[in-house]
């Protein structure tokens, strides 16, 4: 029998740019010159209010035991790709591929570009892909696509969903796709929260 197959697109075409208000901290997996760091969550542990972390094209992992493979917490913060090529993120064991928490009224996190998916470490249908929990300032995710095209496939379903947003005041999510084939879990989840698609 073939997994039903739900896309979920939205989009948007109200989603002005960003201006990075401090320094710019770019991240590529092969480092050289003009790198500054091989790991987006060692360049977002570096980063300060108003900086911009720029992602190269690449690949980029969960490691255990972090919270999840980008984790901004209580940061104001632009996470973009690179408009080099494609910026993969892998969700971990029970681990999403993005996690934001705490982010204070009048700070803002704009995610911009990425590509989440499901990792091959075991048990990746445990994760959420993209999880916001807890923020009462704004959160954007502009441009991202979640795949969590394996989540259920061949199994039972009932696993998270692909963006669970919960407790969180001022959250969108425009210019993006999200995918998965589970046929009972839904792909977005919110719970106690105003979200804008």
């Amino acid at each position: 029998m073939h997994a039903k197959l739900t896309a979920l697109v939205l989009t948007s075409f109200l989603s002005a740019p960003l201006a990075a208000q401090g320094q710019v901290l770019v991240v590529d997996d092969d480092g050289g010159p003009g790198v500054d760091f091989t790991n987006p969550q060692d360049a977002i542990d570096a980063a300060s209010d108003g900086d911009t972390v720029l992602i190269e094209d690449g690949e980029y992992a969960w490691s255990f035991p972090a919270p999840a493979t980008i984790d901004v917490n209580g940061k104001a913060l632009v996470i973009a790709a690179s408009s080099s090529g494609k910026v993969t993120i892998r969700c971990g064991s029970f681990a999403p591929g993005l996690r934001v928490t705490g982010i204070a009224p009048g700070q803002t996190v704009v995610v911009r570009g990425l590509f989440f998916e499901l990792s091959d470490v075991p048990f990746p249908d445990g994760a959420t892909l993209v999880g916001v929990y807890g923020n009462e300032g704004d959160v954007r995710i502009e441009a991202c696509e979640l795949n969590a095209i394996t989540a259920g496939a061949g199994g039972g379903g009932g696993f998270p969903p692909a963006l669970h947003v919960i407790d969180s005041d001022a959250v969108t999510f425009t210019r993006g796709v999200v995918f998965t084939t589970d046929p009972v879990s839904p792909a977005v989840r919110l719970q106690d929260s105003d979200v804008s698609f």
